[in-house]
């Protein structure tokens, strides 16, 4: 297994992970009645987002190597 593939692997787990708890803070419901709350919610968004990126960055960069 390359180090990209491990990379990946945990980049995947990482965003299960979170999607999760995004999941998790949605069904819960207080995200969208307390301020605070809120924004830790927005951040998990914005964390997704960077997660996201990265995973579309290696899987990239893995299929240019091949």
């Amino acid at each position: 297994m390359t180090d990209e593939m491990k990379k990946n692997l945990e980049l995947r787990r990482k965003i299960i992970d979170l999607g999760c708890e995004i999941s998790g803070d949605i069904d819960h419901g207080e995200c969208f009645y307390d301020e605070d709350m809120l924004k830790d919610f927005y951040k998990s968004l914005d964390r997704m987002k960077e997660l996201a990126s990265d995973y579309y960055d290696s899987n990239r960069k893995e299929l240019d190597e091949e």
